[in-house]
């Protein structure tokens, strides 16, 4: 899956969106505080159409002050003087405006009075109430001035204020969990929106199908995902691509053993049972059982070098490490080597620093490398061949060049000298060689670490070159 184009960072539309929500939640707080005060700006005021003076004024002139409903008022109260300023109705004791105030302005308006009342603002009675100045005559032709003092706000149309502002809020507090619920489930869908090539990708590699390459329009937050998956994703095919290579490599090896087995076990099984019939001559028969002695070495070899090889295959395998002087080492193994090599006639050109540099080691294991290679080139050479064992430290590592100058290595098994069962015409023709020193060798140094291959081309002088790294 290819590495996808970023939108606009997550964490920003989300910050996005909870600034537009708290900004709806706001809007819809002042629309409906705007509300509820308009509310009890109008809604608590007197009806100003509902008058004492104005709706009872047959009673007034009957003076049937009791039958006149003040307390359904929600708050009015009356007061009437007669001519000579003596109360004549006080519907409350604490009312109290004085007759000369009233006498005031009924005298300054007097052309008014007979058929208008005289509104009087605030400061004649407080600042929650105003008062209404009228006359009026009673039915025995009697004058009277009556004050009449009107709250602002009842206490029946505040109630009744507060239980609509009540409905108001409740009205408003749903409207803001809605406009929070539908913001949330937006964020929801864009969630699962930036998500949704993910799990497409994801639903695609399950069903055996690698991701075609694309760009995915993803939320930058979730691109380390991408990248995550991506790696997996590599990892997942190199491990698949490594079994399969691992079984067909097993399988190969299978069929090499089996072929490399069938050699000399038919040698073995054809000559002893020739012997066995009797029909070798006496003078052939020690030179039958040279051959079947030799053909019986070569499998014990070929055997003996597939079990040490398959120990290391093991995942549980772990190599006895110490920490020993790789200089040291090799220089012992090339003083028993020296003896050997040299009535063989393979003459050595060894070139080891004096210096310790020391390393992480399984002895047994590496002086089986170091054999497994100087075994290669004798196995695999004419006498006379000259062998160079070069050891030199370079940037932090060892390098170990172990080179010859016989015949070389054909173009064609180049590639594929450290793949088990790989031989040479000559081995193959010879019978030498079980095919899996090199194999084990680069299976033994990697165990440790390290890298080994073959040079290409080799240094001058050499034309068969091995480099081992540490």
């Amino acid at each position: 899956m290819k590495r996808t184009k970023k939108r606009i960072s997550l964490r920003w539309q989300l910050f996005g969106g909870i600034i537009i929500t708290a900004f709806g939640v706001l809007v819809i707080y002042i629309i409906f505080m705007r509300w509820v005060d308009y509310v009890y700006s109008t809604d608590t005021f007197q009806d100003r159409t509902f008058y004492l003076t104005y709706d009872y004024e047959e009673e007034l002139q009957r003076e049937a002050y009791d039958e006149i409903p003040i307390e359904q008022t929600g708050g009015n109260a009356l007061i009437v003087y007669d001519i000579d300023g003596n109360v004549v109705y006080q519907s409350e004791e604490s009312l109290n405006i004085p007759f000369e105030t009233v006498k005031f302005y009924a005298d300054s308006y007097a052309n008014e009075l007979s058929e208008n009342s005289i509104y009087v603002g605030q400061p004649v009675y407080g600042y929650d109430r105003f008062v209404i100045i009228d006359s009026f005559t009673t039915v025995q032709g009697d004058v009277r001035f009556s004050a009449e003092v009107i709250p602002y706000q009842t206490d029946i149309n505040i109630e009744a204020a507060q239980e609509k502002a009540r409905w108001i809020t409740i009205f408003g507090v749903i409207a803001g969990a809605l406009w929070i619920f539908l913001m949330a489930m937006l964020m929801f869908w864009y969630i699962r929106r930036s998500l949704k090539p993910v799990n497409e990708a994801i639903q695609t590699y399950r069903n055996g199908v690698r991701p075609a390459s694309g760009s995915y329009p993803i939320p930058g937050e979730f691109q380390g995902l991408i990248d995550n998956l991506n790696a997996m994703l590599d990892r997942v095919e190199s491990a698949q691509t490594k079994q399969k290579k691992a079984e067909e490599d097993r399988i190969r090896m299978i069929a090499d053993l089996s072929h490399d087995l069938k050699t000399p076990l038919t040698v073995i099984s054809g000559y002893s049972g020739a012997m066995l019939d009797g029909i070798v001559h006496e003078e052939d028969k020690k030179r039958y059982l040279e051959i079947i002695h030799q053909k019986a070495l070569y499998s014990a070899e070929l055997m003996d070098e597939l079990f040490a090889f398959s120990k290391m295959e093991h995942p549980d395998f772990v190599p006895d490490l110490q920490r020993i002087d790789y200089c040291e080492l090799c220089r012992e193994y090339l003083a028993e080597k020296y003896s050997e090599l040299d009535l063989q006639g393979y003459p050595l050109d060894v070139q080891i620093p004096e210096e310790h540099y020391y390393r992480e080691l399984d002895r047994n294991m590496f002086r089986r490398v170091l054999e497994n290679l100087v075994g290669n080139i004798v196995k695999h050479n004419e006498p006379g061949t000259t062998i160079r064992f070069v050891v030199r430290e370079s940037e932090g590592h060892l390098i170990t060049d172990i080179a010859d100058n016989g015949t070389g290595i054909s173009p064609e098994i180049a590639g594929a000298v450290f793949e088990p069962f790989v031989k040479g015409d000559q081995s193959r023709k010879s019978g030498q060689g079980s095919g899996l020193g090199m194999a084990a060798a680069k299976k033994i140094v990697e165990l440790h670490q390290g890298t080994i291959q073959l040079v290409n081309p080799p240094d001058p002088g050499v034309r068969t070159q091995i480099r081992i790294i540490l």
